[in-house]
């Protein structure tokens, strides 16, 4: 299956894009919020790769997109209403010059989300080793 059927082709080492960083900011609750981050990426054609939380403060994403998609996955977090930094034109402008085959070669990067709310700080208690 080509990149056309959705998936993604791989690179010669040292020819890949460079990666993307997006940070989101939002005072929407982070569980639904996150909720709607994962179905926007899926429909975007993106990938979780890893993710991480810190506390109830933040979240990283790491992502995986084609090329061809990149604008879709900008959009598609747009319309979450969550503020982007960098916004469209700057975020898609490393990708400008990829070659007409590009639709379907991977581009790496991360989603940082970071919650603005007046709740404390999440505490999750540490279980004791034996020993």
């Amino acid at each position: 299956m080509g990149a056309a059927g959705g998936q993604l082709r791989r690179q010669a080492p040292g020819t890949e894009p460079p990666p993307f960083q997006l940070l989101a900011l939002t005072r929407a609750e982070r569980h639904g919020i996150l909720d709607w981050v994962h179905s926007a990426l899926q429909e975007a054609g993106a990938f979780v790769t890893d993710d991480q939380a810190f506390s109830n403060a933040a979240a990283c994403l790491h992502l995986e997109c084609g090329a061809g998609r990149l604008e879709s996955l900008h959009g598609a977090l747009e319309a979450l209403e969550l503020h982007l930094d960098p916004a469209r034109a700057a975020f898609l402008a490393p990708y400008e010059n990829l070659p007409l085959d590009a639709p379907g070669i991977p581009v790496r990067g991360s989603l940082a989300l970071a919650f603005f709310h007046t709740e404390p700080e999440l505490r999750l208690p540490v279980p004791a080793v034996p020993g």
